[in-house]
């Protein structure tokens, strides 16, 4: 994962799959984000 802070927000992209489009997230989304991540809210498939 790839993470560049950009004017309003972040763009967070898969750096294995550069060619997708990356996602954009304002810094509340981000932190939001993050948390659920850390806390093991997403499954890997």
């Amino acid at each position: 994962m790839e993470l560049a802070a950009v004017d309003g927000g972040y763009l967070l992209r898969d750096s294995k799959r550069p060619e997708q489009q990356p996602l954009f997230f304002t810094e509340e989304e981000l932190d939001v984000f993050a948390t659920a991540f850390t806390a093991g809210e997403f499954r890997a498939e």
